[in-house]
């Protein structure tokens, strides 16, 4: 059964802090925008899916550097 509608892609900008460059203070703010998927629930019933993505940091402030990439496979159940 599918339990959920077709996802879409969505994004929406807002004021967000933003540190200062090599301390926390003083904060700015900033408009920032963010990217999400999003789907209704339709139905009733049990549904799969996967997640996928690779993680980044910077050690020491300094160039993008790739932790890992990972997998999540949870299962959603919905009912009345």
């Amino acid at each position: 059964t599918q339990v959920f509608s077709n996802p879409t892609f969505k994004m929406y900008t807002r004021s967000s802090m933003m540190p200062a460059q090599n301390t926390v203070f003083p904060v700015s703010f900033t408009n920032q925008t963010y990217w999400f998927i999003q789907a209704d629930i339709t139905n009733t019933g049990t549904e799969n899916y996967c997640i996928q993505f690779g993680l980044y940091y910077r050690p020491n402030g300094g160039d993008q550097k790739l932790l890992g990439y990972f997998y999540w496979d949870p299962t959603i159940t919905i009912s009345n």
